[in-house]
């Protein structure tokens, strides 16, 4: 009988100093509260303002893969807008003298486009054209 009671009071204090037991009263802490961090996008690196150059090179192709020859071609047609504008604004350069226009007085973010046609009027898809600012 000795043995049980030497084992009831060894149990106790081992369930007492390893914090067992579970008082309500036990303070639990908080977690220490973090900022919340709020990215700063990029600026946009397709903002214009000012002057915008766009160049092109004479294309050497039809659209079906026929060659096309420098003197077959009438032109090139580019068309701008601003983003979200739904019209575009068109720019005719007749024959292959010119390949590079500055446009000036921008102020936002635009989209450039360019075809061109040959001697029969027949024209290319439209298709992306950089501009450097």
């Amino acid at each position: 009988m000795h043995y049980k009671k030497t084992l009831l009071i060894v149990a106790a204090i081992s369930l007492i100093a390893c914090g067992g037991g579970g008082s309500e009263d036990a303070e639990l802490e908080e977690p220490t509260p973090q900022p919340i961090v709020t990215p700063t996008p990029p600026p946009d690196v397709n903002f214009i303002s000012g002057q915008a150059l766009v160049t092109w090179r004479l294309p050497e192709y039809r659209e079906n893969g026929d060659p096309l020859l420098p003197q077959e071609i009438g032109g090139f047609e580019i068309r701008y807008r601003e983003q979200f504008d739904a019209d575009f604004t068109y720019i005719v350069f007749e024959g292959i003298e010119v390949v590079n226009y500055t446009f000036e007085d921008l102020n936002g973010i635009y989209e450039f486009e360019i075809a061109a046609y040959d001697n029969n009027g027949l024209y290319s898809q439209f298709v992306e054209l950089e501009a450097m600012h």
